[in-house]
């Protein structure tokens, strides 16, 4: 069982913070332990959203009956399919899949200048832009699946989530922000100023490895995978500007029930950043879940059926809102 933890807020209000237990995972249900992925890959439904200039590329994998609907956003670097549709024979990573198994219609975006999204005219990518982006795919769910998907933003993209959770409150159920930088993390000191123009820097196979930190919290089957799936589907870097932005949201205006996520490792989510943005939503149907033995890339590590369910169980506790 999770228990809770207290952690003084410097001698304001308490936060509550749901850790699983660091001796061993705890056994997922039989009922919350996803489908096992198969060496017979049978690739996602490839589906288009029209965005502003642009065709955004959506990563679907549905039931026949869906019972709830969810968007996945990746990060500053890689795009959807390395990170929610990772296929490794033998290993549950596919967080599509999991989710798909669960009875959720499962969606992963590829932002402007990711994966299979073109790039917009300026060559570059905004928090609004990406925010609007993001509105315009729930939209498009939200009208094909009939009810309001849950929002799950990673890393970056839980930034642009909460961005989008401000701007747009009702466009979604509820927000979870996994792997989360905090508030303006790019323009704080020592972070690199964005630049003036596109540079389209090439990516790395290190680079893209370098989110597994914790020894053994990830197969090396899963790294290398990871690895080469991410440098595939994005083989130059995003440019962003006007990065700043993302210290002006106002947590205060999430109305949506809202979980923030991440690995005990995670050095990008740094527990001092997640505790301002938890103390300021406006939302008391909020939680906030550690993971032992994970970091960045907990959701394709050994952790991936206690991310999954972390979700869900909030999902759930708050009533399934659809």
């Amino acid at each position: 069982m999770a228990k809770r933890t207290k952690f003084p807020l410097w001698g304001a209000s308490l936060v509550l913070v749901a850790v699983v237990a660091a001796a061993g995972l705890p056994a997922i249900s039989a009922q919350a332990q996803p489908t096992i992925a198969t060496p017979d890959y049978v690739a996602p439904e490839r589906w288009s959203v029209r965005g502003e200039g642009v065709d955004l590329r959506v990563w679907v994998r549905r039931p026949e009956k869906p019972i709830a609907a969810v968007l996945f956003v990746h990060g500053r670097t890689w795009s959807a399919l390395p990170n929610f549709d990772l296929n490794v024979p033998g290993e549950n990573v596919s967080v599509l899949r999991s989710f798909a198994s669960r009875g959720f219609a499962a969606y992963a975006m590829d932002l402007p200048g990711y994966g299979e999204t073109p790039r917009g005219a300026s060559g570059m990518l905004s928090p609004q832009e990406a925010a609007r982006a993001v509105r315009a795919v729930l939209t498009a769910i939200e009208a094909r699946e009939k009810v309001k998907p849950v929002l799950v933003g990673y890393s970056r993209g839980s930034q642009v989530a909460l961005l989008t959770s401000a701007t747009y409150p009702d466009s979604h159920s509820m927000l979870v922000l996994y792997g989360f930088p905090g508030l303006g993390y790019a323009s704080q000191p020592g972070a690199p100023l964005a630049p003036a123009g596109p540079r389209r820097a090439p990516t790395t196979l290190a680079a893209a490895a370098s989110d597994f930190i914790v020894q053994d919290a990830a197969s090396p089957a899963v790294v290398e995978a990871y690895a080469k799936a991410a440098v595939k589907a994005d083989p130059v870097r995003m440019d962003w500007e006007r990065e700043e932005v993302f210290a002006t949201v106002d947590p205060s205006l999430v109305k949506a029930p809202t979980l923030l996520l991440q690995g005990v490792s995670d050095p990008i989510a740094v527990t001092e950043r997640q505790a301002v943005v938890f103390a300021r939503l406006g939302t008391q149907a909020r939680g906030w879940t550690v993971l032992p033995g994970a970091d960045h890339a907990a959701h394709v590590e050994r952790a991936h059926g206690a991310w999954v369910a972390a979700i869900i169980d909030f999902f759930e506790l708050n009533g399934g809102r659809r």
